[in-house]
Order: structure tokens, then sequence, then C-alpha cells
């Protein structure tokens, strides 16, 4: 089971997948930021599938920076 995962995990299309998905959702429940989550998942996924050894850790850190960057309010 793991390496099922493991391997989908390494290919491009389950993170395009992923961000289409996002994108189809913020357009049903009127999320203005799916936009920026969608981007940061492609971000995600591209650092995973040409990460090497590091790139999980990578593209995990790229997708939480991502999902907090769209929603943390800016300082004034």
């Amino acid at each position: 089971m793991f390496d099922y995962l493991r391997k989908r995990l390494k290919e491009p299309s389950t993170y395009l997948g992923l961000g289409a998905l996002t994108l189809g959702a913020g357009e049903l429940f009127k999320i203005k930021e799916a936009g920026d989550i969608a981007g940061a998942i492609g971000a995600a996924g591209e650092a995973v599938t040409q990460g090497g050894e590091g790139g999980l850790v990578t593209g995990l850190a790229l997708l939480v920076s991502g999902i907090a960057g769209a929603f943390l309010k800016e300082g004034r």
C-alpha cells in the first residue's frame, strides 16, 4: 500500500490533478485563495518529482508555506 502511494507521489500528474481539484472546489465554494493554493500544490509537486532525496521535505515545506501565505493577512 505504501509503495503504491510513494510511486503516485513521484508522478507529476498527481499534483496537476490535485491542483485542478483545488481550483474546482474553489469555484464551487467561492474560495478566493483557491488559485494560490493550486499554485502551491504545483510548486510542491515539482519539488517532489524532481528533488531526489530531499524532494519530499522541500515539497511539503513549499506546500505548507504556500497555503499559509494564501490565508495569512499582510501586516500593515
